[in-house]
């Protein structure tokens, strides 16, 4: 274990300790020694790693003598000559705290909970602990701040293992930015009721969780903040040993490699879907959801709050989207019904739902069918468009996407071409007259054109182009092209 001069202090109290601060003071000191003087040791430099106990005279002659503390051209002076007394008893405490790291290194390798780690601080550091995943889902916190300790909003934590999303959503809207942090960083007393310090946590470049330490009352003092690196520090080793999420990260590129048509991996896919209890071939829809706040972090929290549920839902997050795999079983009615909808509703959230499907190897396709339903439907919260309904803009996304022959009939390019020189709209009436039925007086009133216009409009439009409107296969080449420019 690793202290610095700040840490010390508290400890040597008893002597009236004065800090004196010259160069950056970093977490080095790991042993304690009486110092000799460089006459007695002229080849021996001082070392970071070592904090050394001497008599005031030996640094600064001519003055009274008191013992000093001396590390890195920082130091403590102390009000007292007695340098057995100040080493013994500094000597104790790194035998003391050496013990306490190696139980604490001893957990963290003994497969221990979370809570176990931040719990095992509560003797260094007086302040509440706790550790959030990327969906402000709180993992654990410090089991010696119970309900009544800080406020009613903590206490609702304690009770439901989240702050609620009202206070994320604005924590979001405030903070978004601060998730890509690789330091420690202050959030101020907004949305919270008060200050906390934080810190990230990634694995493998990804961004899961922070480690967070509220300042209720006094400000944090720099031996806080040093002990609270040590808090971060096993907070990264607990992660990188244990946590759930190393695995949720892998069945996240299983999914979205299967979303890009990579179906080498399909196998994988099905085994972790097997392991959360869904049956082999299983009956699956995919829902493509968004949020209409567009607030990353949320889609993380509802993400979270699905995957609640493994044995009937597989949630990720991706490209700002909530992607759900929803096991049709008998129990998903249910489901959808009390839990699915009313959270998507009450959080802002609006999607498509792809047709039912076995095999993951068509999850690309039926991933482009739920969100295109998605796109095409409007933005109402708790709104789920089906696939079925928008037939016709997932045909065209699949012929712009594979098609490289010109599918667009050459009339309209001729109507579109002679419109921009004679300022004219036979583009727009031909489009009407076709979408209802050829029927003139309705096309007209859609239009708000008088009948005989659109009647000379039309008849024109079939000697300029050559057209006969009375074939089914020109009218519907003329429709096919329409839409398939409407939906480019």
């Amino acid at each position: 274990m690793k202290f610095t001069l700040w840490m010390l202090m508290k400890i040597l109290e008893p002597f009236d300790p004065v800090i004196y601060i010259q160069s950056e003071e970093l977490r080095t000191i790991e042993t304690v020694r009486l110092y000799a003087s460089e006459s007695d040791t002229p080849n021996v430099p001082m070392s970071e790693k070592i904090l050394y106990v001497a008599e005031s005279t030996q640094f600064f002659p001519g003055q009274s003598s008191r013992i000093i503390c001396y590390h890195n051209s920082n130091y403590i002076l102390l009000q007292t000559n007695d340098i057995y007394r100040v080493f013994n008893h500094i000597l104790n405490y790194f035998d003391k705290m050496q013990s306490w790291y190696f139980a604490l290194g001893t957990m963290i390798s003994g497969h221990c909970l979370l809570k176990d780690v931040l719990n095992h601080f509560s003797e260094v550091l007086t302040r509440p602990l706790m550790v959030l995943d990327a969906s402000q889902i709180v993992l654990a916190s410090s089991e010696n701040y119970g309900k009544g300790t800080i406020d009613e909003r903590w206490d609702r934590m304690l009770d439901t293992g989240s702050f609620g999303l009202d206070m994320i959503e604005e924590y979001n809207r405030l903070h978004q930015a601060e998730t890509q942090r690789k330091d420690a960083y202050l959030i101020p007393a907004n949305p919270f009721p008060f200050p906390s310090f934080n810190r990230n946590i990634f694995l493998e470049n990804e961004f899961v969780g922070f480690i967070s330490i509220i300042i209720k009352g006094s400000s944090l003092e720099q031996d806080e903040k040093d002990w609270y690196e040590i808090v971060c520090e096993s907070v990264f080793s607990w992660f990188d040993l244990y946590a759930d999420t190393t695995e949720l990260i892998t069945k996240k590129s299983l999914f979205t490699g299967l979303l890009e048509g990579d179906v080498s991996e399909k196998q994988r896919m099905e085994d972790a879907l097997n392991a959360l209890g869904w049956e082999k071939d299983a009956s699956k829809r995919l829902y493509v959801f968004s949020c209409i706040s567009n607030l990353v972090n949320m889609n993380q929290h509802i993400t979270r709050i699905l995957n609640q549920h493994p044995e009937t839902v597989y949630a990720i997050t991706n490209e700002n989207l909530i992607l759900v795999l929803l096991n049709e079983d008998s129990q998903t009615r249910n489901f959808v019904s009390y839990t699915f909808t009313p959270l998507l509703k009450n959080s802002g959230y609006y999607g498509g739902s792809s047709n039912v499907f076995t095999n993951l190897a068509d999850l690309k396709d039926q991933f482009e069918l739920a969100k295109i339903a998605m796109i095409n439907g409007q933005a109402i919260p708790g709104q789920i468009y089906a696939c079925h309904d928008f037939v016709l803009p997932y045909v065209f996304s699949v012929l712009q996407k594979n098609m490289k022959l010109e599918l667009c009939h050459p009339a309209l390019l001729q109507l579109i071409e002679y419109d921009d020189a004679h300022r004219t709209d036979h583009y727009k009436v031909l489009y009407a007259f076709l979408k209802n039925n050829c029927n003139q007086t309705k096309a007209a009133h859609v239009i708000g054109m008088h009948r005989n216009s659109l009647i000379r409009k039309i008849n024109f439009i079939q000697e300029y182009c050559g057209l006969d409107l009375e074939d089914y296969e020109t009218r519907l080449h003329l429709m096919l092209s329409y839409e398939y420019r409407e939906n480019a």
